[in-house]
């Protein structure tokens, strides 16, 4: 069986040739298990993910953590996570890959960020201020420590338990809203029609 799996394997691999005509076949399991002992001694490089990349002061195991309460559904839970790989198509990424000749938001002129479109535009700028104040009111704190990359990366620790999961319900529901409202130029590619959601992989880390 474990022959059987590796000699399929080599077949996929773009790295090892199909037998030859007049290769006989233990000349070609000795070309199989050179070559993959070769790419297994191979030194690797350590890469992390793109989002760690762009965002490097976000603390990304609490990010993880927080996405994994009860109180995030499984609904919200994949919406979030397309959010947080950065793959929604505003137009300062369209316009990064060259697909669109402006950055800006055709609303309001501003750059076409996910956060300017959460937070900044049409309804979405009462909308936010409404739940950062709920906030201030959980932590009593001055609105300016509230930042608005709560809503797309909610890398907060916060005790006791209760005061981090009382502020996850509120942007759980901010976010929900945002992405459900009538306004399709601003919720239709958050959700990317949920990109077909059953079957798209979201990426989500183990634990």
């Amino acid at each position: 069986m474990t022959l059987e799996y590796l000699y399929q394997y080599a077949l996929d691999l773009a790295y090892i040739a199909p037998p030859g005509n007049q290769e006989t076949l233990r000349t070609f399991k000795l070309r199989v298990y050179n070559t993959l002992h070769t790419m297994e001694a191979a030194p690797r490089e350590s890469r992390q993910m793109r989002i760690k990349q762009l965002h490097l002061d976000t603390q990304w195991l609490q990010v993880w953590k927080n996405l994994h309460t009860d109180w995030v559904s499984e609904e919200i839970a994949s919406m979030w996570y397309i959010v947080l790989h950065d793959i929604v198509l505003t137009n300062e990424r369209l316009y990064a890959i060259e697909l669109v000749e402006s950055d800006r938001c055709r609303h309001c002129g501003r750059r076409d960020t996910l956060v300017h479109r959460l937070t900044e535009c049409n309804e979405g700028t009462a909308v936010w201020l409404w739940t950062r104040e709920r906030i201030v009111q959980l932590l009593r704190t001055d609105p300016r420590r509230i930042p608005a990359d709560w809503c797309l990366r909610p890398h907060f620790q916060f005790c006791p338990p209760h005061r981090r999961k009382a502020i996850l319900w509120l942007l759980t529901h901010f976010f929900k809203y945002s992405c459900s409202s009538n306004d399709t130029y601003h919720c239709s590619t958050i959700l990317i029609s949920c990109a077909a959601r059953d079957g798209s992989h979201t990426g989500r880390p183990a634990g």
